[in-house]
């Protein structure tokens, strides 16, 4: 997101009047243009200069000053059109996902794996795991020995009662 330029007193003016601050809701709701026609998922835009600004990180600027260049706004109120500034925070894009709702949130605040158990290890790709789970998989993986007449229990104890040697007896004799 580029820097945003000095903005002329008019055209603060201009920003505030497409602010509707009069709405019972604690929210300063934007009514100008939209970067969606999905309500739920819109932010207002603001046009100076030829160029679109997202009007929230105007008003922030307005408000606080300048936004530090590693960090990003969250909207505590979760709704992408408000444009109070005490609605807003500015912080790291990692815990700016870490306080979202999505699919991503929810498994960076998960601590155990669906099977209950601790994550305690760390995959090669960063991703989190649990040491259970991956040894319960190496067992399963693991080959299994062949199942031959010579270590089947049944034949083992057979030629134990008959008074024969049993099968790798013979193969060392020979």
């Amino acid at each position: 997101m580029s820097a945003l330029p000095p903005l002329p007193r008019s055209a603060v003016t201009r920003f505030w009047v497409s602010v509707d601050k009069i709405t019972a809701s604690p929210c300063w709701v934007w009514v100008g243009s939209k970067t969606s026609k999905h309500a739920s998922r819109a932010y207002g835009q603001f046009s100076f200069r030829d160029r679109r600004y997202l009007a929230h990180r105007i008003s922030f600027t307005l408000a606080r000053g300048p936004i530090p260049k590693e960090l990003t706004l969250d909207h505590l109120c979760r709704r992408p059109a408000c444009v109070n500034p005490a609605h807003l925070e500015a912080v790291t894009h990692r815990e700016n996902v870490i306080r979202g709702i999505g699919p991503s949130a929810r498994a960076a605040r998960s601590t155990h794996c669906i099977r209950g158990h601790a994550y305690d290890c760390l995959a090669y790709d960063g991703s989190r795991r649990c040491s259970t789970c991956i040894n319960a998989q190496r067992r399963r993986a693991a080959p299994r020995p062949r199942r031959t007449l010579a270590n089947c229990k049944m034949f083992v104890a057979f030629r134990k009662a008959y008074g024969l040697a049993p099968r790798d007896a013979e193969k060392k004799e020979k």
